[in-house]
């Protein structure tokens, strides 16, 4: 269930949890969070100002009106909305990085199985990506991962997993930019298997929206949401390198 983290009487902030889509696809009463918003406030009209994909946790900016949803949405394009994502990914990460590397459909410029699946292609939309290290450790196994805090300037579809993976920093649990994108067309004919648990090592990509900050009618909102249960558990397991 989502959690209402701040609310205004013209916007909240909601926090999503992983394996929840953002609004439905198709009519097949899959739940979403849509349905969870409409549910609660059923005289409302509301609009989601940023969208999240089902399998990443975290914030989610809701308009109440179609007034405040022209306000947010235009913040949101002139990047006047800030938002910080923490994610797990495989590799022992630099301190610090930016990543300027323009994205596009990896199937506009050569055959690729996955309809949706993004890569850094020239030509594409410009496209960039900051994080910094929060934390680094190992698995039993010696395999490094580290925690990083990421910041976007853009926002393009799969842009966190789609660079991060560019500079060899997959976000564990990553099925279409992990290690074997046909982990992704497995998943979709059988679910989760001991197989997938072997090669991903986490049940989703560890991504998390965990801070946004916008500034409304002179004030400063700033919202921030912990690690995740999930995610922190797996973080704790491993061995501390610094």
């Amino acid at each position: 269930m989502m959690r209402i983290l701040r609310e205004h009487a013209e916007w909240m902030v909601v926090e999503k949890p992983a394996g929840l889509l953002i609004h439905p696809t198709r009519p097949d009463g899959t739940p979403t969070l849509w349905h969870q918003l409409v549910e609660a406030f059923p005289t409302e009209k509301l609009s989601l100002v940023n969208r999240l994909d089902r399998e990443t946790s975290g914030l989610v900016v809701v308009a109440r009106g179609s007034g405040a949803a022209s306000v947010l949405g235009k913040m949101i394009q002139a990047r006047r909305m800030e938002k910080e994502y923490l994610t797990l990914v495989v590799g022992k990460s630099p301190v610090e990085g930016m990543i300027d590397a323009p994205l596009d459909r990896l199937g506009k410029h050569q055959p690729s199985e996955i309809y949706l699946k993004r890569w850094v292609c020239p030509g594409g939309y410009p496209c960039v990506t900051h994080f910094r290290r929060v934390g680094i450790r190992r698995r039993e196994t010696g395999e490094c991962l580290s925690l990083l805090l990421v910041r976007t300037e853009t926002g393009r579809l799969h842009q966190i997993r789609v660079h991060l993976a560019f500079v060899g920093l997959s976000v564990l649990g990553d099925k279409i930019y992990g290690p074997d994108e046909q982990c992704y067309l497995e998943f979709i004919r059988t679910g989760w298997t001991p197989q997938l648990e072997r090669q991903l090592w986490f049940p989703r990509h560890a991504l998390h929206a965990c801070h946004t900050t916008f500034d409304w009618e002179g004030a400063l909102v700033d919202v921030e949401s912990p690690l995740p249960e999930d995610m922190a558990v797996f973080w704790e397991s491993l061995i501390p390198l610094e």
